[in-house]
């Protein structure tokens, strides 16, 4: 209905690029614009591929799932580094004004350094939206 507004943080799991099993960016994106939603942080799946990463998970051969673990040396090509988090709204409710991502509990987000970390828990960093509210 008219008088309902519509805001999704959503951790999409999403990766890049088209892996067998995974929803891609590209495929994420079409699917939402079909839908008339937006993210905060664009609509181009290239630069979001780009600047709306919000993960670098690189798992030990301590941990679970070894499967998933990376030598320390090939983290930057095997981690995992993906725009999974996203916050989403309706085109026709509001437009973006600004957006940050974080992962270091200060405001900032520092692409070099994978997490969880001692200061930073999650393994998925922070995201956070300003929106406008379009007049009706």
């Amino acid at each position: 209905a008219a008088d309902h507004q519509l805001i999704i943080g959503l951790d999409a799991n999403v990766s890049k690029v088209p892996k067998n099993g995974y929803l891609d960016i590209t495929t994420f994106v079409g699917a939402a614009r079909k839908a008339g939603l937006s993210t905060c942080a664009g609509d181009d799946p290239e630069e979001l591929g780009k600047k709306a990463v919000t993960t670098f998970n690189c798992r030990t051969y301590l941990q679970t799932q070894l499967n998933k673990a990376v030598r320390s040396k090939e983290r930057y090509e095997k981690g995992d580094r993906n725009p999974k988090d996203l916050i989403l709204f309706h085109e026709t409710q509001y437009e973006a004004v600004a957006w940050l991502k974080d992962n270091t509990g200060q405001c900032t987000f520092n692409s070099d350094i994978p997490f969880p970390t001692l200061r930073f828990p999650s393994d998925h960093g922070i995201v956070a939206g300003l929106l406008r509210v379009r007049p009706r």
